[in-house]
This record gives structure tokens, sequence and C-alpha cells, in this order.
């Protein structure tokens, strides 16, 4: 651990506060939907921002919405955001295997996070949200794209961050526990002037991990200032900073009928060398900076105008790792590859990627009589435009072949001299690189329009059209194996605009002030990547729809909520990269189709006095429609799990002998998933108990949080697997699979002094 890391978040914390002048607390007026919300000891909360763009009643929005609040993130020791994600029905994370932190799926489908309604680039990695940052998570489900522009049907995940506070208030955390992690965590706000408040979070997080090599080390700074203009105008302005360091999990290679390597262990990491010979060592380094500004102004009584504009930069200073390429299986690969072989290349990638974002609403509240009914109007208007530039280099050297019988690691080039075949660029056998330069435009319109019919009837209608413009510069030095006598360069240029209108409509009827049915129809779309280019240029967008119905009850005013919904969700078109099996010969198409429905049900809130819970349970069903490949028709995506359940309880105990004392205890559960989308191998389902015991005294407070209470071992999906459709089953040993155990029991013990 770097201790200049811990001494710049200290100094500043500490320097911070005193370099401003003091002032009384009197609060003055704050905007709606910036209104910082308290610690609620209660995990439900009765309004949704990110659903509509407008706060509204959770039980007057005919859509399916789930929110975590900081609370549940304190009261279950997540460091990790990812693991939030277990508590929402339709949700699943899932582990990259290599850069990639942040891989959700929603509602069977993969899907794009957010943060504070800005979407965030996967392609190329993430930083993961900083949890300590993070004021709640809402989930809203089904496609989004009338107010967030591109985006699958799954839904989005969207990450909203801490704002400044007009009164003062520290927090100082310092966590440690299992393999050697250890985090320090502050959180200090309070008003600079009557007008000014400030807000500065920041972490230190150094963890290790029980696979081999893994570690994660990140340093993360957020300060922020909220200016009051005057009584009808608001200004937030916030800069995210991250630093990450990270040994990626290349996870553990199976054989095709889904055994491990007899020499694997629960600490084998693919992601590394074997090679004794020239040793490689892999390591990530991400570096991210994000400004936000958010204007809001009161213009009328009925009329809100807000600005927001966001740009971040993120550097991908280093990305090493080995990658499997191509496992020969007990066939072998004749003239390649003997029985039992994996050939691995070393894969290397850095660059940048900037994207900005600049968007405008205008929110008017309007009413008028329609025969005996007053209508009222929740109208919003906004203006978008959005742009993402990015210059990526990736190379592909050839690296080892290993035994998976004996571990026994050969280089390439010793291996292939048995055939005859001599080394090319800088004596490599297989040579890759590549330079991507690529640009995206995104300029939209949207009109959405809440309505009030009456006391019963709830209308929601929306309308977006947006138009995409995507260029592409692409530099390519490739050689393979005996496929050149020298190496081969490439070039390729390539423009295109498309554009596509997209609706919403939803309706919602409350039975009772306490109970409302609902139901909806939503759109998305995907239009092409940059890269993704066909034989004629770039492929045809994606596009989705979801038909759903629900009910949700209101259990107990402001304390219990209940949700169920049945949903049916298509995705046609999706971007596919395909190999001719003839050819050879490699591009995209937008040709997969693929469906989800399922059923949901969702419990939030306080039962009795001091006993607060959240629950769900997730029926899913998936499957491919539509692809060049029979052997996926009716096939699930891998690593989904039709059956998800979750119940966390907390108890805050009300003896007098024992005030500030607090329990939890939880259950997850995930069902059976498989490794592959061809449905060869299936890996079990588990159920994880986690427990937690704090004590709040005066300013101080301890937790003591435990992970997979009873040590359960199980299996996850690395999720790096290929679902090229020019794969097979049949020929399974183009594509290697791997698996990654779940952490034991692990333990965090936290310890806060709040003032």
């Amino acid at each position: 651990m770097n201790c200049c890391r811990y001494l710049t978040v200290i100094v500043l914390a500490a320097a911070w506060p005193s370099l401003l002048p003091a002032q009384d607390d009197e609060a003055p007026v704050v905007l709606d939907p910036y209104k910082v919300q308290e610690y609620l000891e209660n995990y439900a909360t009765g309004n949704s921002f990110t659903a509509l763009r407008v706060n509204a009643p959770l039980l007057e929005i005919p859509l399916s919405t789930s929110i975590i609040t900081s609370g549940l993130l304190l009261d279950q020791g997540i460091t990790d955001v990812n693991t939030a994600i277990r508590n929402i029905s339709g949700a699943q994370a899932v582990q990259g295997g290599s850069e990639f932190q942040n891989y959700y799926f929603t509602r069977g489908m993969p899907n794009f996070y957010y943060r504070d309604g800005i979407r965030m680039e996967l392609a190329g990695g993430n930083i993961t949200p900083n949890a300590t940052s993070i004021e709640n998570i809402e989930v809203l489900k089904g496609p989004s794209s009338i107010l967030y522009g591109m985006g699958t049907p799954g839904g989005i995940v969207n990450f909203n961050s801490k704002r400044p506070q007009f009164r003062h208030w520290q927090n100082w955390q310092a966590t440690a526990g299992s393999y050697n992690h250890v985090r320090a965590d502050l959180d200090v706000t309070g008003p600079a002037t009557k007008q000014l408040a400030f807000r500065l979070i920041g972490t230190v997080d150094d963890a290790n991990s029980y696979r081999d090599g893994v570690a994660n080390t990140t340093t993360y700074l957020n300060p922020s200032v909220t200016v009051n203009l005057g009584a009808n105008g608001q200004l937030f302005v916030l800069i995210d900073h991250a630093d990450q360091e990270l040994v990626p999990d290349g996870g553990i290679p199976t054989r095709p009928d889904g055994r491990l390597p007899a020499w694997a262990t629960d600490a084998t990491n693919l992601a590394q060398s074997f090679n004794t010979t020239s040793p490689r060592t892999a390591l990530v380094d991400f570096a991210s900076t994000r400004y936000l500004a958010e204007l809001s102004i009161n213009v009328r009584p009925n009329y809100q105008l807000r600005v927001m504009a966001s740009q971040m930069r993120f550097d991908h200073n280093r990305s090493e790792m080995a990658y499997n390429m191509l496992d020969s299986a007990a066939s072998g690969v004749p003239g390649m590859l003997g029985p039992d072989q994996l050939l691995r290349v070393w894969n290397s990638k850095f660059g940048q990627r900037e994207f900005a974002v600049l968007r405008v609403e205008n929110l008017l509240q309007l009413n008028h009589q329609l025969g005996a009914a007053q209508w009222e109007h929740q109208l919003l208007l906004s203006l978008d435009y959005g742009k993402t530039d990015t210059d990526m280099t990736t190379s592909m050297e050839d690296h080892e072949i290993i035994d998976l019988n004996s571990r026994r690691a050969t280089p390439v080039w010793q291996y292939f001299a048995a055939f005859g075949l001599g080394t090319t660029k800088d004596g490599q056998l297989i040579f890759d690189r590549g330079t991507d330069r690529t640009s995206h435009r995104d300029t939209a319109v949207a009109i959405q329009d809440n309505i009030r019919l009456s006391e019963s009837w709830r209308l929601l209608l929306g309308l977006r059209y947006e138009e995409n413009q995507a260029e592409l510069a692409s530099d390519r030095e490739n050689f393979i194996i005996g496929a050149m006598p020298a190496p081969l360069a490439t070039h390729l240029r390539s423009e295109a605009t498309k554009g596509r209108l997209l609706p919403r409509v939803g309706l919602l009827f409350k039975a009772r002030p306490q109970l409302a049915l609902f139901c909806n129809y939503l759109t998305s779309f995907i239009p092409a990547g940059a890269t993704q280019t066909g034989p004629n240029g770039l492929i045809e967008p994606e596009t989705g729809d979801q038909f759903e119905a629900g009910v949700k009850y209101e259990l107990v005013a402001n304390r219990l909520f209940a949700t169920a919904s049945a949903f049916k969700i298509r995705r046609e078109d999706i971007a596919t990269y395909y190999q001719d099996p003839t050819t050879y010969a490699t591009y995209w198409k937008a040709s997969d189709t693929e469906e989800s429905s399922g059923l949901e049900l969702e419990l939030t809130g306080t039962i009795a006095k001091g006993l607060n819970l959240v629950g769900h349970i997730g029926y899913l069903d998936n499957e491919f429609t539509g692809t060049d490949v029979a052997a996926k028709i009716g096939r699930r995506r891998h690593a989904l799990s039709k059956v998800t359940a979750s119940l966390w309880a907390t108890y805050a105990v009300e003896a007098r002998s024992c005030k500030g004392l607090r329990l939890g205890l939880g259950a997850f559960h995930s069902g059976p998933q498989y490794l592959e989308d061809y449905n060869t191998v299936e890996i079990g389902g588990h159920t994880l108990c986690d427990a937690m015991i704090g004590y709040v005294h005066q300013r101080w407070s301890v937790q003591l949080n435990v992970h997979n209470l009873f040590d359960r071992h199980y299996y996850f999906p690395a999720g790096n697997g290929y679902n090229d459709p020019a794969y097979s089953a049949a020929n399974y040993n183009t594509a290697v699979q791997a698996v990654i155990p779940g952490p034991g029991l692990a333990c965090d013990v936290r310890l806060g002094y709040a003032f």
C-alpha cells in the first residue's frame, strides 16, 4: 500500500472545512429533484427520479423501479456496489473475468450503467462506482431509451451521487477484513456560506484475494458544491476522480464437459502467465475523471428549467493479461495442436476515451379541464447532445501453450518449431496489433407527459427521436501462424448516420389509495458502434420492446411497499461478431433475436418497530429465438439464473440496556446457470447467508459483517465466454470457457466516527 494515497485524502479532508468560514445553520431553499435525502432507517423510499426524470411517487408510476438506499449498503457492509444488485428482482451482476468491473443483466439482457442519469461507456472496462459516494441505486426495469437514449430493453442501473448538505457533518470510517482488505473512507459536508454548501468524499481501498495474484487498489476523491441562486435556482458541481490498479481474474479453464484440469485449485488464475521461461505479470491500470454541473431554475411557479453538462475522461493506462485463444480438447487440432493443449496469447491494451453530454430539460406543470375532469400534466421536454471519442490500441502476441494434463507451459515459438514454422514479427508466430479511433455523436429530442386523468387514473406518454453518427479510423497489422510470409497491414475508414423514433406508453389505475394496477409498452434501440462494420458498412441498429403488467401495494403508509409484475421483452437485430464457416472471413452482423419473460415480486420497508427488511423472488425465462447457428435456438443466455431470491432484515434493539445495538441477517439465492450459450455445461445454484452486528454509542460506531456465513463452496461463470454464432457445441474447443470459485467465509470490521 502506498501511504501517500492515504495522506492525500486525510490532508484534504482536514484542511477543507478549516479554510471555509463558519456560518449559521439556516437552511436555504433546495429545489427538487436535487434535495438531499437524510439517512433513512427505513429501506423503503416513496419517490423515484430515474423512472421519469421528475420526482413522482412510486405508487403513481406505471413502471417497475427498485431502489437500494445508502442505509442498506451500510448495513450489508457493501464496498463493491456490484454485490448490491443481488437485492433486486430481475437484476444479476456478472463477474467480467478481466478488466470489466460493471457487467449487469436486467431481465435477462446485458445493460449499461449510469451515474447521475448519464450513461457510462462500457467498452474497454470501467471503474466501479465508489460505495461511499452513492446516495442510492435506482434500477429502472424495461426499455428506457425514451429518456436515456441508446440501451438494451432490459433496463438501466443508475448510481445517484451524494450531494452537499447545509449542516455540518463529518464521518470517518476504517475497515479491515479478510484477504488483507484495508479501507479508509471519509465524508465531510456542511455550509461555507448561507448560499453555498460543500462536500468531500474520499476513499483508499487496498484488497487482495483468495485468488492467485488478484488484487485491487483504488484511490478516490469526490469534491462537490451546491450553490443556491436566490430562492428559485440552484447549481450543483461535482468532480469524480478515481485511480485503480488491479490484477484481473481470468478464472479456471473448463473442458467441453465442464471438468476442471486436475491440477487446478480454487486459487488458480489464468490471467497470469504460467511460462517460467519468459513470465509476464498481468496488470490493469485505469484512471478516470468526471465533471458534472447541474443548473435548476424555477422560471415560474409551474415551469422549471434544468441544464446538465457532464464530461469524463477515461485513461486506460495499461492492460496486460494472458488470453485463452484455442483449446484443442481431446481431439486435437490436426497439423497445429495435440490433444489437451491450450494455446494462449498475451493481450495488451492502452488508450483513452472521452465522452460528454449536454442535456436541457423543461418541466411544465399544467392543468386543463376536460368535461368534469381536471387533468394535471407533468410535461417534460428535453434536448440531448452527446459525443464519445475513443483512441484505443490493442495487441495480441503469442505467449505459451499449456498442457492441460500436466500444466507444463511451453513458449509458442518453441512448440511450433517442430512444425518448421519460423518467427516473423519481432520473433512472434502470432501477432495482431490495431489502433481504432472512433467517434460517436448523438443528438435527440424527447417529450414525455405524465398525466393525472383523475383520482384513480394516470397515463404516461412519451416519444423520442434520436440521430446517431459513427465514424471509424482503424489501422491493423497482423500475422497468424503460417498465414502470410510477412505481416499484413490493413487500413479501414467508415462513416454512417442512423436515426430512430421511439415511443413509450404506460397506464396506471389506483383501485385504492394504497393499491395500484399498471401496464406499459416501452421501446429501446442501440445504434451500431463505429467498429461494428459488416460487408456493406455499419450494421443496422438493434431494437427492443417490452410489454408489462403489474400491481403496487403500499401495505403500510410510507413504510412497507410490495410490487409484483409480469413482463415479456423482445430484442432484435443483436450485433454479433460472425465468422463465415467456408471462407473464415470475420465481420459483424445484425442477426440474432432474443426474448425474455418472467415474474417478479419485491417487498421493502418496515414491518415492525425497529425491524426493516428487503426481499425479492424472481423467475426468468430467457432464450435465443433467432441466430445463424441452429444449436443456439431455444437456449438460455449464459450466466443467467432462472430463479433468484433474497431476504435481508435488520433489527434495532429497543431495550434500554442494549440501545444502539443492530443485528442483521440475510440469505441470497441464485439458481443454476449455464457456462456458455449452447447450454452444454450447467453450474449448480447456491444460497449464501450473510450476518451483521453493529453498535453505535454517541459518535462512535463499530460493525462486523460476515459474508458467506456457512462457508458455502460454489462456482460462477467468469463472464468472458464467446457468444460468436460461428462457434457451436460441435466445435466447443474453439471457445475456452472459464469459471471462478466464489469466495468462502469472509469478515469485515468497520470502525466509524461521526460528528
